[in-house]
């Protein structure tokens, strides 16, 4: 079952393991096998869930109902792999 009551109390020990700093916590989740790099991680993880908001006209080009858009993520890394 989803939102399961296990499921919180271990998200809520993660959570406070990294004295409450979600950044931190999401970039060493992302690509845990790769040591080092939590500054490239973090931007990573930042341009993953940042971005602009757009809105799309749903109804044509004189409608005032808008829905919301995720803005696109550009991501441009250089270096050794």
């Amino acid at each position: 079952e989803v939102g399961d009551e296990d499921d919180y109390e271990m998200i809520a020990k993660l959570y406070s393991r990294h004295s409450g700093d979600a950044l931190a916590l999401f970039a060493l989740s992302l690509c845990p096998g790769i040591y080092g790099n939590e500054m490239l991680k973090a931007g990573l993880v930042l341009a993953l869930f940042g971005g602009s908001r757009k809105h799309l006209s749903t109804a044509g080009r004189g409608s005032k109902s808008k829905a919301p858009l995720r803005g696109d993520a550009h991501v441009l890394m250089v270096g050794d792999p």
